[in-house]
């Protein structure tokens, strides 16, 4: 059980007017529990947390792109989650189920200024979101493995009790890795990532643009030398090819990131 006070304060805000003083309280309450065998286990929380407006959310024009909003209103989190933990000598199974609901949640809104088009942010009324995520790790034989997965639903809810779309929230998004030994002490490692359908609010269409699925592979080597007397010192040489396919994965509407790249890094400590 735990219980928190946040307060924050803006006495000096220039030429924008002050939020004064804000308080709020927000708690915890969970439990862990073992099922009749040590490799089960049990666990579920409630929990209620605050968050003030940054000021940067609240002051800042951002070079232009934003209309600022000191009237901003502080966020409040309700949530809950329950799940169990497997743990076997092959495998670690966590299964957790969530739902959260955000008082006030702050969003990106497409307006139109004197200026042109520009984002504000905004309170949404209210986040309704609900899913589940599975992360699992194993072995099989010399192969290592993990991976994880989310499924998810949401959505912003209008005081009227109607829905609307967010922006960067996908349905389903997963990674998957794996990792093999080969000769000469090498480790090859391959890695996938997908993420869902999306969207991102852009200005210029004054509303949410949609974003395609993505997928993004990634294949490495790696190495670990041992330095010094009896290996006191550890030296990691690292060869990957990020993107092996050359995908397009935007981060942001119009941000994509790096396209197929290969790296080499090398760690010592």
């Amino acid at each position: 059980v735990g219980l928190s006070l946040d307060g924050a304060d803006t006495p000096e805000s220039g030429d924008k007017p002050s939020l004064g003083s804000l308080m709020d309280w927000g708690g915890r309450v969970g439990f862990t529990t073992l099922a009749g065998r040590e490799s089960l286990l049990f666990h579920g929380s409630l929990s209620r947390r605050t968050r003030f407006p940054a000021l940067r959310e609240l002051y800042s024009g951002a070079l232009g792109r934003f209309v600022p909003n000191p009237e901003l209103q502080p966020e409040d989190l309700t949530g809950g989650e329950f799940g169990f933990t497997l743990t076997e000598p092959w495998i670690e199974l966590q299964t957790v189920g969530f739902y959260q609901s955000l008082a006030n949640g702050i969003v990106r809104a497409s307006v139109s200024t004197p200026e042109g088009k520009k984002y504000k942010r905004v309170n949404q009324d209210r986040i309704r979101s609900f899913g589940l995520e599975i992360l699992a790790s194993g072995e099989m034989g010399a192969l290592g493995w993990a991976g994880d997965i989310t499924f998810q639903q949401a959505r912003g809810i209008n005081p009227d009790g109607s829905e609307v779309e967010l922006e960067y929230e996908p349905g389903i998004a997963g990674k998957l890795s794996a990792f093999f030994p080969l000769p000469l002490e090498l480790n090859a490692i391959a890695s996938g990532r997908f993420m869902g359908e999306q969207s991102c609010q852009n200005p210029e269409m004054g509303g949410l643009q949609p974003l395609n699925a993505s997928q993004h592979l990634d294949l490495g080597l790696r190495r670990l030398f041992s330095i010094g007397t009896q290996g006191a010192g550890r030296v990691e040489a690292a060869m990957s090819l990020d993107n092996v396919t050359d995908s397009l994965v935007l981060d942001q509407c119009g941000l994509p990131q790096p396209g197929r790249t290969l790296r080499f890094q090398v760690r010592v400590w």
